[in-house]
């Protein structure tokens, strides 16, 4: 992009080759490729992963009962994908990162806020997969967990300086191992492992938990997901959505409820064990290809946090200087947050996978007001009517602090203080009831009063300012 008004730069070579070219800057129609169905591979692999799996335990584990746990993992997944998905659709019709797109609701300086909150979550995610693929590595291969760790580290970053087309290459093939194992896990498993039983005990509480962290899960992925659908030409938002729906739902669904299941049936143990443990029961050796489809899918997770976690840094820094950036500025920074999650992945692995459930909590809570503002806005207020080059502009028509986004995140967060409950505060309504609902209150109401505050928006004006300053723009056909 160019640090003068015109807008983002478009001279850049393509994200055709080995190495992708471009950061956040937007791709024109000249430069997009691929099919709506190339994402849902994407999405299938990266969800299909270790700390997906140790999701899938919570119920369980806290006392839940099997089946219980099973309808709250289905329930929490297919809604923090709705959210998700619906996000990945403005990628096709944008052309740009995800991030970036919160420029008209919070201002192009204001938006830094939401890209340093990704930034935690890009960090976080990463610990988690580290920590897990250094212990699936001992496992396997006998080395040290640190050392596992590295080699993960290493492989991921390399996953993502690549960059976009070869993210969905490779998982293409890859997610049809996945299937295949899913299937046959699915086939065989109720007669080789242990009896089960489904029924159980219920409690609200536990329910919730489950069910919010399985939401949190699949709604951690809005931060990225036009990442991985800007560079498609435009299409239908039905085709764009389900895309990714199908490919997120599907594997979260499906891996989760197994690992709870192994886990019922194999009490005591831990997730990778049990699941090396159960996959063995089918046949010899097959736990242990579990286990390496397992890692693979935490390497995309990891590679993913890098690359996008690039981008996010990329954006903050264009945010106070527009800035000129290429491959090695993203791939630099790539190595970096990946770095950063390895530190701290080495010197808090003992207490990283009992943190993850809380670590959850606390990023639903930080990004359900995010994901009502700017769904809200491209969908019901402005509806997917953009100035591309005014998002890059730093004195452009969406002003460099917009006070609509803030102000309804700030009633989102109010709304929600009183049904919080966490280990270090607990809500009124959440003491009174006994369970947590404080980020579903949160985003109907960032949604609703970022609707309100929208009225004063001159919509036309801004519909034909656009028209003029997008003159010329490289622009797939709307």
């Amino acid at each position: 992009m160019t640090s003068d008004t015109t807008g983002p730069d478009v001279s850049v070579s393509s994200t055709r080759g080995l190495v992708e070219q471009r950061t956040i800057e937007y791709i024109p129609a000249d430069e997009r490729h691929g099919k709506p169905w190339h994402v849902t591979p994407v999405w299938f692999t990266s969800t299909s992963n270790l700390a997906t799996l140790s999701i899938g335990t919570i119920g369980v584990l806290s006392g839940l009962g099997l089946g219980w746990s099973v309808l709250a993992i289905a329930l929490g997944s297919a809604f923090g994908t709705i959210f998700s998905a619906f996000h990945a659709s403005q990628g096709p019709q944008l052309g740009m990162p995800q991030l970036i797109q919160s420029r008209p609701q919070y201002g192009y300086r204001g938006a830094v806020l939401i890209y340093v909150l990704s930034l935690f979550t890009y960090v976080g995610f990463s610990v988690f997969g580290l920590v897990l693929m250094g212990q699936a590595l001992e496992i396997l291969v006998g080395i040290p967990t640190v050392l596992g760790m590295i080699v993960s580290f290493a492989v991921a970053v390399t996953v993502a300086a690549i960059g976009y087309d070869f993210v969905h290459a490779v998982a293409r093939w890859v997610s049809w191992a996945f299937l295949i194992c899913f299937l046959v896990i699915t086939i065989f498993g109720p007669s080789s492992l242990p009896a089960v039983s489904v029924g159980g005990d219920f409690e609200w509480k536990l329910f919730l938990a489950q069910a919010a962290a399985c939401a949190a899960a699949n709604l951690a992925w809005a931060p990225y997901v036009s990442d991985y659908t800007r560079y498609l030409p435009h299409m239908s938002l039905k085709s764009s959505f389900f895309s990714t729906f199908v490919g997120m739902t599907v594997a979260a669904i499906w891996i989760e409820s197994v690992a709870a299941v192994v886990v019922s049936a194999f009490q005591g143990g831990d997730i990778v064990e049990s699941m090396v443990r159960g996959g063995d029961t089918i046949f010899s050796g097959f736990g242990t290809v579990l286990l390496i489809l397992g890692l693979i899918g935490t390497l995309y997770l990891v590679a993913m946090n890098s690359y996008g976690g690039s981008l996010a840094v990329l954006t903050i820094v264009d945010s106070f200087r527009p800035i000129r950036s290429g491959a090695a500025a993203r791939i630099g920074l790539g190595v970096l947050i990946g770095a950063v999650a390895l530190f701290i992945a080495v010197a808090a692995s003992n207490q990283v996978v009992d943190a993850y459930s809380a670590f959850l909590t606390v990023l639903l809570y930080l990004l359900a007001p995010w994901t009502a503002t700017n769904l809200v806005d491209f969908f019901w207020v402005r509806r997917g009517h953009y100035s591309i080059r005014e998002i890059f502009n730093p004195v452009g028509m969406y002003g460099s602090w917009n006070w609509r986004g803030y102000a309804a995140y700030g009633v989102s967060l109010l709304c929600m203080l009183p049904f919080v409950d966490t280990e270090w505060f607990t809500g009124p309504v959440a003491a009174a009831w006994g369970f947590d609902i404080a980020p579903y209150v949160g985003i109907v109401a960032a949604g609703a009063a970022y609707l309100v505050f929208s009225r004063s928006i001159d919509l036309a004006e801004e519909r034909r300012h656009i028209e003029v300053v997008d003159a010329g723009l490289s622009k797939v056909v709307q």
